[in-house]
């Protein structure tokens, strides 16, 4: 998740890039050729979503890593306790919404 999620918001970069050349388009008013101001204006429209998008699959990814390394944390701390002879004892999982 977090490749897919950095390729999105690289190409997203690239696509606004590209993109801000094409500026003297939208503001054209001597021959306005209205489909690729459509196409500019299309692009600015559904751009911030799709950033957006691999913003949040970077930081599910994230999410994902850190409870996947408390996960193994509480498992060694089983270990530990075993292995010094004590009673296991896990705290309680913490309530979720």
């Amino acid at each position: 998740m977090a490749v897919i999620g950095l390729m999105i918001v690289i190409s997203g970069a690239i696509i606004a890039g590209v993109n801000s050349f094409r500026m003297d388009e939208f503001f054209c008013l001597a021959d306005p050729d209205l489909a690729s101001r459509a196409t500019f204006q299309s692009i600015q429209t559904w751009l911030p979503g799709y950033q957006f998008m691999g913003m949040g699959l970077i930081f599910a990814a994230i999410t994902m890593v850190v409870a996947s390394i408390l996960g193994r944390l509480r498992i060694l701390g089983g270990i530990v306790q075993i292995s010094l002879g004590a009673q296991v004892v896990f705290p309680p999982f913490p309530g979720t919404a």
